[in-house]
């Protein structure tokens, strides 16, 4: 069986851990890494955020959210809410306030560049006139 991890019995099953715990997940601050697998750049924020400084886990939080803005709506809102509730509270209330803030930038360029088509889609667009 692996590691130290103790198999457990449910139903006449046995089930073995296959992990070794959060020191096999990577800290994911590399955006482009975010972008090819937002789930591992959210398990990393998991993982991690809450033994790190502030500062870090925001960089982590804000890479691991950049890395989800190409998905489906639901899935980008489950993720973020998971990077959310994987933040103490100096690190909530920063990523809060930088969202906040409008000054929140995607950290790739093609993230950029859908955001800001999104926002020229989005934007109010003049009532046609009578």
């Amino acid at each position: 069986m692996g590691g130290d991890a103790h198999p457990a019995r449910t139903s006449g099953l046995l089930f073995d851990a296959i992990g070794s715990g959060t020191k096999d997940i990577p800290r994911v601050l590399d955006p482009a890494q975010a972008e090819k697998m937002p789930e591992l750049a959210v398990l990393g924020v998991m993982a991690h955020a809450g033994n790190e400084a502030p500062e870090r886990a925001l960089e982590m939080a804000t890479v691991a959210l950049a890395g989800c803005h190409g998905l489906a709506d639901d899935r980008a809102l489950y993720y973020s809410e998971l990077i959310f509730a994987s933040l103490d509270k100096v690190a909530k209330a920063a990523l809060e306030k930088l969202m906040a803030s409008g000054h929140f930038e995607f950290q790739s360029d093609s993230r950029a560049n859908t955001a800001a088509r999104d926002a020229r889609r989005d934007a109010p667009r003049d009532a046609p006139k009578p």
